[in-house]
């Protein structure tokens, strides 16, 4: 990870520590919906394709 990178708001460097826009919707869905199965996370979180949502697990 780089540590000389400049952030102008706080999103910015939310994301680059979570890894991106997939990462981000699945941390939040199980932090607000607790665990979930496969199935019921990919249903809840809208547009993703199996294997991004592999690819964020």
């Amino acid at each position: 990870m780089r540590t000389d990178r400049q952030y102008y708001c706080g999103l910015g460097a939310a994301l680059s520590v979570v890894g991106g826009r997939w990462k981000y919707l699945v941390v939040r869905q199980l932090a607000s919906e607790g665990p979930r199965r496969f199935g019921q996370l990919r249903r809840l979180v809208n547009c993703v394709t199996e294997k991004l949502l592999i690819g964020a697990l």
